[in-house]
């Protein structure tokens, strides 16, 4: 870079910001030889101009592009339109190296009413500042981050969004505060900064003129400076003690103005206040600064306040790569209304950033109301479509295909006997049952005899299905065979299904009340026990009739189901489809778990439609599908991360991206993903959505506060749980009727798109399982060698959490991991069992005696048996991919891939390196079976000669291997969110 450049300049350079540019308007009699005559003077007094052009026409009104580059090559480019006889407008444009904004306001003078002052040549200038930074160099201060994300097709290159206001008012807010209009604005400003980006302590670039000697004013070269201004900011800080901090922090700045260094310029935020001169009379006309713009210092949003005759003008400038126009928009609206509402007393936890403008807004986006004309049961719509095309194929299933009349004769059938049993409205049936047809027929069946389905998942441990029992005193339980221990536990009623069907397959025609239970679905419960979410028919109907609408779905589509019934998203796969005619196909559990089968499934059933959890969408993608071109992908359950996002959307015709707790019904919002930042996409039809602080107001769009939903897919509460219910589920002053407190954190962005950013409590997703944290310490604190348990997660290798567990022994009590790990499977669901269990001497807690959780010591993997290195080359090479996958220093040949924890997504990606790297055929049902870097060495070496084995280990290999297979399938059925 030219060192005779200034350190301004070199800035710039670097940027290759826009050209400056001015509007001059001139009303009156004009001399253009003479305005001529006077640019001339003006260019050949300043070293940086020296030369200029000079055009003229005749046009309509002329609007300034500040950003448009004009292929010019004189420094100075003049442009005299005449509008009206004696009306003009000249348009100044000069390179951005060449000028700053006071520059174009000392240009417009010497222009109108010229200057004889003597004037400082640029490179003298240039000089003196490199000198200055040399002796003294300035300390850099951190900028607060910008939390926008533009779309990624979006235009990029500076751009600018403007809004009038009215001065007065401003003054008058200032004059409240006991500071100037500037620092007020400022003030606001900051405060903005801090509630959009959560940053206690923000830097803004306070943009100054750079002429701090008498002999500097005249200089029309760029002198501009951005000062670090840095105030801390808390909630119960009064705004007036905020604003006088600003205006300290300001004079501190400018102290250091003569010193600056370019390095203390790079904020991410910027502010300028520019009085624009008075018009000014000369040679019979007025001339007047109509507009002017020059690029300062690379800031990544500016507010430029612009006071002249024509008022308060708030300028947002920014850069499209790091925000886009609408949220500009916003964050003018906000900035109004938050110096609107600024009062000397008020803390800034209090101060609200929503006006009218944005109210409506906000407003706007919860206006879901859709009136559907059908409002019949969802077995009542199956019913309709049975009733059309009997003959149609509604479901495949265990290899065989099922029309909708038979569908529907047995699911009648079955109805009559619960009928028989008792059951009706608000009864309970509990289903356990494996993934199949007979499961499709049992919830077809409970709803058409009135009642409810509880799922149980066999694969649970009896702890827990206990637990469920008990919580809903369950009178009636379907089941395929009566010898299960579940059933000989159960003691009740029950129903079997499956087998020869009675004669009578009528429909049962029972008058159902919508608002009677359609289903309860148990979630993870911070106090140790589970509880069961109440779900009605109405909130029920009203999902499905919204998932018609969007994300759609027609008679002719296909659509795969891969989820457990304990999951409640299965009820969009097993009742969408077959409310409009189309085919659902039920995977079964070994397929849902295996990417090979399951990708065959899809292409040998013509698949049009598949919903999944992040987890399995990864697995799919890892085991290397190719996708399907005509499939819609469903998302949910968890995050999606934005990486595998890029990874799937090109793989399939459309990507769903769907959010909404079991306590709202399924999904409450759903978008398509496109190529800009990761959102849940708008609210479904009859569903509001609200981003609220903790007093329940509404926050100003970008900024981060708890989801609250309300409206017609709400549950009715927790079963046995009044107060529970009460606290989770409270009045909604927006919309009307009630609304559910998420725990969720998030965002909305301008368009009403909602963005999940975290929790505010101690609930996680782990392969989108839904887990309290609470409930896994709980049920670990009540073992007798435990005297505390703080659980906590971790990053995994792959992308996703894990759970680790750090346990305090009881006095005298020895416990091992392994021992504790058993005990939790025992009576936790597979994803719920920390995959690392450490025992900790003491847990650290904090001053006011809380545990202090960022203190907690790594854990480490406690394996029995001792290590035992690899031997052999191929031992080696799997114990270095194993190493890898699962992220840890050493793994022995005799490990087990699930006790140090291993799980479905990574069994695919191990599976795929040893393939890759080994050149061996190995499917991850290989790994399953063989959960040792032993067992699988000597299993892929068979055949070999010459090949090393280690005799004394298989037994154990076996009966680990055994273990193993077992553990995966709860893992990997029970990688969904319930």
């Amino acid at each position: 870079m030219d060192s005779t450049l200034s350190p301004q300049q070199r800035l710039m350079a670097a940027a290759s910001p826009p050209d400056a540019s001015c509007v001059i308007g001139i009303d009156g009699e004009l001399d253009v030889d003479g305005l001529r005559a006077r640019l001339e003077r003006v260019a050949l007094r300043h070293d940086l101009l020296g030369a200029h052009t000079f055009h003229q026409h005749d046009g309509d009104a002329f609007h300034l592009d500040k950003y448009a580059r004009r292929g010019n090559e004189s420094p100075l480019h003049a442009t005299l339109v005449r509008r009206e006889p004696f009306r003009h407008e000249l348009v100044l444009t000069l390179p951005a190296l060449r000028t700053d904004a006071r520059g174009l306001r000392n240009l417009f003078h010497e222009v109108a009413n010229g200057d004889e002052r003597e004037v400082v040549k640029y490179a003298q200038v240039a000089a003196w500042q490199n000198a200055l930074i040399e002796q003294n160099p300035a300390t850099p201060a951190l900028p607060a981050p910008l939390p926008f994300e533009p779309g990624g097709d979006s235009p990029r290159g500076p751009a600018a969004r403007s809004v009038d206001v009215d001065p007065d008012d401003l003054d008058a807010a200032a004059a409240r505060c006991g500071v100037s209009t500037p620092d007020f604005l400022l003030a606001c400003w900051t405060t903005l900064i801090w509630q959009q980006t959560g940053t206690a302590e923000p830097v803004v670039g306070l943009v100054c003129d750079g002429r701090v000697y008498q002999e500097l004013e005249p200089v029309i070269g760029p002198l501009a400076k951005s000062l670090p201004v840095v105030a801390r900011l808390a909630d119960t800080d009064p705004f007036g003690q905020v604003a006088a901090r600003i205006r300290h922090a300001v004079s501190e700045a400018l102290e250091g103005e003569s010193f600056w260094d370019p390095a203390a310029s790079d904020s991410a935020w910027g502010f300028e206040y520019v009085d624009l001169p008075s018009p000014v009379e000369s040679g019979g006309a007025v001339f007047t600064l109509l507009d002017h713009f020059a690029w300062t210092v690379p800031i990544g949003v500016q507010l430029r306040c612009q006071r002249g005759t024509h008022g308060l003008r708030l300028t947002l400038e920014f850069e499209q790569a790091h925000a886009d126009a609408a949220m500009m928009d916003c964050l003018l609206e906000e900035l109004v209304a938050l110096a609107r509402n600024a009062q000397p007393e008020t803390a800034l936890g209090a101060l609200s950033a929503v006006g009218p403008a944005q109210a409506e807004r906000l407003a706007g986006f919860n206006r879901t109301a859709v009136e559907f004309a059908d409002a019949r049961c969802a077995h009542e719509l199956f019913e309709e479509q049975a009733a059309k095309d009997p003959a149609r194929t509604a479901v495949t299933a265990d290899g065989t295909d099922t029309s909708y009349g038979e569908l529907n004769a047995r699911a009648n059938h079955l109805a009559r006997r619960l009928v028989e049993l008792g059951a009706g409205a608000e009864t309970l049936v509990g289903l356990c049952l494996e993934r199949g047809l007979d499961m499709l027929v049992a919830v077809l069946a409970v709803h058409k005899a009135g009642a409810a389905y509880v799922p149980i998942d066999p694969s649970h441990p009896a702890e827990r299905i206990q637990l469920i029992v008990e919580d809903t005193s369950l009178p009636i339980m379907i089941a395929r065979d009566e010898e299960s221990a579940i059933l000989r536990a159960y003691g009740g009623r029950t129903a079997l299904v499956g087998g020869s069907q009675g004669a009578d397959g009528r429909n049962l025609d029972l008058d159902i009340d919508p608002d009677q239970l359609a289903y309860v679905i148990h979630t993870s419960g911070s106090t140790g026990r589970p509880k069961g979410v109440q779900v009605s028919h109405r909130a029920f109907a009203n999902f499905l009739h919204a998932m018609r609408l969007r994300p759609g779905i027609a008679a002719d589509d296909s659509l795969v189901a891969v989820t457990t019934l304990s999951f409640d998203i299965s009820g969009l796969e097993l009742y969408l489809p077959l409310t409009v005619g189309a085919r659902v196909t039920i995977a079964d559990r070994a397929t849902a778990a295996d990417p090979a089968a399951l990708s065959a499934l899809l292409d040998a059933t013509g698949a049009t439609m598949l919903q999944a959890t992040p987890v399995t969408w990864r697995m799919l993608v890892t085991s290397g599908w190719a996708g399907r071109p005509e499939l819609t992908a469903l998302a949910g359950g968890e995050a999606l991360p934005p990486e595998l996002a890029a990874e799937l959307r090109p793989r399939v015709r459309a990507l769903w991206n769907m959010y909404g707790p079991t306590e709202t019904t399924i999904w409450s919002t759903c978008g398509v993903v496109g190529s800009g930042p990761m959102t849940v996409g708008l609210p479904i039809a009859n569903t509001c959505v609200h981003v609220l602080d903790d007093e329940l107001r509404p926050l100003a769009i970008g900024l981060t506060g708890e989801v609250y939903i309300g409206g017609s897919g709400l549950a009715r509460g927790y079963a046995g749980r009044p107060g529970l219910s009460a606290e989770r589920f409270v009045p909604d002053p927006f919309c009307g009727g009630r609304m559910y407190r998420t725990g969720d954190l998030a965002r909305l962005d301008p368009h009403g798109r909602l963005r999940i950013v975290g929790r505010s409590d101690g609930q996680v997703k782990i392969r989108g399982f839904r887990i309290e944290l609470g409930e896994v310490e709980s049920v670990l604190a009540r073992h007798p060698a435990v005297r505390a348990a703080v659980v906590t997660t971790a990053a995994e290798p792959s992308g996703g959490l894990r759970l680790d567990a750090h346990v305090l022994p009881a006095p005298g009590a020895l416990a091992t991991a392994g021992e504790l790990r058993s005990y939790l499977r025992q009576r936790l669901p597979e994803p719920m069992v920390p995959a690392r269990i450490g025992i900790v001497g003491a847990l650290p807690l904090t001053a006011n005696g809380k545990i202090d959780r960022a203190a907690l010591p790594e854990v480490g993997v406690e394996v029995g048996g001792g290590h035992v290195p690899a031997g052999t080359g191929l031992e080696h090479a799997l114990a270095g991919i194993w190493r890898e996958v699962l992220g840890m220093e050493a793994v022995g040949v005799t490990d087990n891939f699930f006790d140090l924890g291993g799980h479905s997504v990574l069994l695919v990606q191990m599976s795929s390196l040893v393939a890759e790297r080994l050149s061996m055929e190995i499917t991850p049902l290989t790994i399953l079976e063989h959960p040792t870097v032993a067992s699988l060495a000597r299993h892929l070496s068979l055949g070999e000669p010459g090949t090393a084995e280690r005799p004394d280990i298989g037994e154990t290999d076996e009966a680990r291997a055994a273990g193993g297979r077992e553990r995966l399938l709860q893992r990997r059925t029970r990688t969904e969110r319930q």
